[in-house]
């Protein structure tokens, strides 16, 4: 059971360091924080989720669909090369008094960069067997390849974290964890900001587009944080804004994969949050609501949640099979975008470089909204009656109800969400908003 090896593998956190975050609060360390960390405790009663009420009527769960992160990873290729040149700079430029730690820090496994680690897995496992126990009596008896299916990237930790979430599902369903469903790549639909030249062009590599990124690292805060930590380091050299945004991540990955606090103690809590905020920026700006084209790139996926939404709803009126779970697993771009595009997370005022004291407490902060495991699942009620107008769609964001802007309802008619946001169920013109028609300035 998922909450077994939840309380073990906290125990043994908390045991090594006294507390879940070592003493740091859990809204540190941008998109990189756990999400055993961000949502502890969560849990639904058995079948919690497979009835509501709508306008006296009782409504009945019929289809799972289900978009999320992938789970804790190791650091990527490129981090594993830069630690160690990081670690030799300090070295080379400090005697290393101040955090004797350094000189006998071991890297990471090069063979682990990337890889869903242990925590993502329990992760997975979790949140399975959360939403298993809630829609328990829609999936008792019913699971099979032709009833669920499960979807990734090419990125394998994408793969792996569908399996593993399969795993802790249909462990709480069927009483064994199951492996006979192999994920699928899907990048068209779930990397749909992949081979998009005008997102490349026009948002991600776009100087203009990333000015008030460029404009925080370069002022007074940012510096003041890059000068303090060279100085804590007694180092005869300036660190750059890379080596500091490397020791945030070593930080931050050497809580998730070795319960190891060292380099954490070279960043004080006021560090983590300017250096947050910086992430935050950057994150803003090229996957979410800081680009009017990054929500609208995101079509491929509404085209592929609804379509699966109006054959269930064909086929439950039919009494035919369909598929129950539609479980797709992408990465934080993923979720950003889509969220940009269901208008979620939205603050009164733009992040700029200026107002960071002001968006202390933001709306978009990632650590809060797009953790490992972050996700969004739609729950599809029959209401009795066939046809599309007696269905109702309910969404949960990291295991909690939350309002579908467009309808002002965490529980909407069926038929209302689609219009609402039909420009990405319906117009969804993919292939043209991502040609590059133009020179792109900036």
């Amino acid at each position: 059971m998922a909450f077994k090896w939840l309380i073990i593998i906290m125990s043994v956190i908390q045991g090594t360091t006294g507390s879940i975050m070592f003493g740091l609060p859990p809204n540190l360390f941008g998109h990189k924080v756990s999400y055993l960390w961000r949502f502890p405790n969560q849990s639904f009663d058995q079948n919690e989720l497979m009835t509501i009420n709508s306008n006296g009527k009782s409504c009945t769960a019929v289809q799972f669909n289900y978009v999320g992160r992938h789970a804790a990873r190791f650091p990527g290729g490129d981090d594993f090369n830069y630690f160690e040149e990081l670690r030799n700079k300090i070295l080379a430029h400090s005697d290393g008094s101040q955090f004797p730690f350094l000189k006998t820090w071991q890297d990471y496994p090069p063979k682990d960069s990337g890889h869903i680690e242990d925590l993502g897995r329990v992760e997975m496992h979790h949140l399975g067997d959360m939403y298993g126990n809630g829609l328990f009596d829609l999936f008792q008896g019913k699971i099979s390849p032709s009833t669920i299916k499960l979807a990734g990237m090419t990125k394998k930790r994408t793969r792996t974290s569908a399996s593993e979430f399969y795993k802790g599902f249909t462990k709480r369903v069927t009483g064994s964890s199951l492996s006979d469903i192999t994920p699928i790549i899907n990048d068209p639909v779930i990397g749909f900001f992949k081979n998009c030249p005008q997102y490349d062009v026009g948002v991600r590599n776009n100087i203009t587009n990333l000015m008030q990124l460029h404009l925080f690292q370069n002022g007074s805060l940012f510096q003041g944080v890059l000068k303090n930590v060279t100085n804590r380091l007694g180092m005869n050299t300036t660190l750059s804004i890379d080596d500091l945004k490397e020791i945030y991540l070593l930080c931050s990955t050497g809580l998730a994969v070795r319960n190891n606090t060292a380099w954490c103690d070279i960043l004080t809590p006021g560090d983590i949050e300017i250096i947050n905020f910086e992430s935050d920026l950057d994150d803003y700006y090229t996957i979410s609501i800081g680009h009017p084209l990054t929500p609208k790139i995101s079509c491929p996926m509404w085209e592929d949640v609804f379509a699966s939404l109006d054959n269930a709803i064909k086929m439950f009126d039919a009494n035919q099979s369909y598929l129950l779970g539609d479980l797709r697993f992408g990465r934080s771009t993923t979720m950003d975008s889509f969220y940009a595009a269901l208008g979620l997370f939205n603050d009164h005022k733009a992040l700029r470089a200026d107002n960071y004291a002001e968006m202390k407490n933001r709306v978009f902060y990632q650590a809060k909204t797009t953790t490992f495991g972050a996700h969004i699942a739609f729950i599809l009620y029959n209401c009795g009656g066939s046809g599309p107008e007696n269905y109702m769609l309910k969404m949960f964001v990291n295991g909690k109800p939350m309002v579908i802007p467009k309808c002002g309802s965490d529980t909407c008619q069926y038929l209302d969400v689609k219009s609402k946001y039909a420009d990405f169920i319906k117009h969804c013109q993919w292939k043209h908003i991502c040609s590059v028609t133009k020179p792109v300035v900036g």
